[in-house]
């Protein structure tokens, strides 16, 4: 009988803790990991130079129906673009995950968003950056809940 326990024990113990190590994960957008990476690669190559028509697929409801207005957005975006094309990326570091307490999507709307930030510098024709980017993910897909970019 004991041995049949310890068998059950070594057997079932791992399938369990595979289990759930996955759904935990599951639940917490990329953390450090190549598709995070290649998703902030993508979003910086294809946004290159900034502009607020190309960015818009890339950014989250949160971002979008926050408190910032579209001309605002619009602002944003053509101050970005002062930096022009995308030269390099030198480094993407992850930086920390956390939930965000009840974020205001517009329309009184409001939603708990779980994102995680990245610290990236960037190459530009007419700057070296250092860009603050947080992804979230919003069904199957990541986006961009925040963005600043400084030289």
């Amino acid at each position: 009988m004991r041995k049949i326990i310890q068998i059950l024990f070594v057997a079932v113990l791992p399938i369990v803790g595979i289990g759930l190590g996955y759904i935990l994960k599951k639940d917490i957008p990329a953390k450090n990991d190549e598709l995070s990476h290649r998703y902030i690669i993508n979003t910086l190559q294809e946004n290159s130079p900034w502009g607020y028509e190309t960015a818009k697929q890339y950014l989250s409801v949160g971002f979008l129906g926050g408190r910032r207005a579209e001309d605002e957005l619009r602002s944003m975006f053509k101050e970005y673009a002062k930096y022009g094309e995308l030269r390099s990326i030198e480094s993407i570091n992850f930086e920390n995950c956390f939930k965000s307490p009840k974020l205001n999507i517009g329309n009184n709307k409001k939603i708990d968003i779980e994102l995680c930030n990245y610290l990236v510098k960037a190459k530009y024709q007419n700057a070296l950056t250092n860009i603050d980017i947080s992804l979230s993910l919003e069904g199957d897909e990541l986006k961009v809940i925040m963005l600043s970019i400084k030289d």
